[in-house]
């Protein structure tokens, strides 16, 4: 294998899982995807896809309120529960080729990141992280800091999320995949 492919939602820990990888597997290739559902058809003995798992209210309204540059085009709640829908329907489809990683249990655990890098690709960590030390040089990351979202800023996208009409899909969808963790 010669590189680590990150492909997740928007806000699911893709730059702390990227940091991560680069320290840990210093010998492959760590790349970030821009969340195409298509990039999960790049798994291939060479590549191997990794994607991370958040639940849709906490993932959709940071994306809403940081507007992604690879998102410009989606604007309101509906079309980002209809990306949700459309990349996590991906992730279940593809879902013997790629590895799913659940945020709720790297943020607590990191170590159960490394326990299932082994497992699925045989790869050997060079050193151990923490979520917290990881966490911390993300928000500490220049590019990442300007566009933290206040915590009222956030609680109105959270609350834009629960009102959408596609909400009870998107959880639906993400304790369908999250069962099979």
């Amino acid at each position: 294998m010669k590189t680590l492919l990150i492909n997740s939602f928007p806000k699911t820990g893709n730059q702390i899982l990227e940091n991560a990888f680069k320290k840990m597997y210093p010998s492959v290739d760590v790349v970030k995807s821009k969340g195409a559902v298509g990039d999960f058809s790049l798994n291939s003995n060479d590549v191997k896809v990794i994607t991370s798992l958040r639940n849709p209210q906490d993932s959709i309204s940071i994306a809403m309120s940081e507007k992604k540059a690879f998102l410009n085009e989606i604007d309101t709640v509906e079309e980002f529960t209809a990306y949700y829908l459309r990349f996590y329907t991906g992730v279940l489809e593809n879902k013997d080729d790629i590895l799913i990683l659940d945020y709720d249990v790297f943020f607590e655990d990191f170590s159960n990141v490394d326990e299932k890098i082994k497992e699925a690709f045989g790869l050997d960590s060079e050193v151990t992280l923490t979520f917290e030390e990881l966490h911390n040089e993300a928000v500490n990351d220049e590019k990442n800091t300007n566009s933290l979202p206040t915590d009222s800023d956030l609680n109105y996208f959270k609350q834009q999320v629960l009102s959408d009409s596609k909400y009870t899909e998107c959880l639906s969808l993400y304790n369908q995949i999250k069962g099979m963790l």
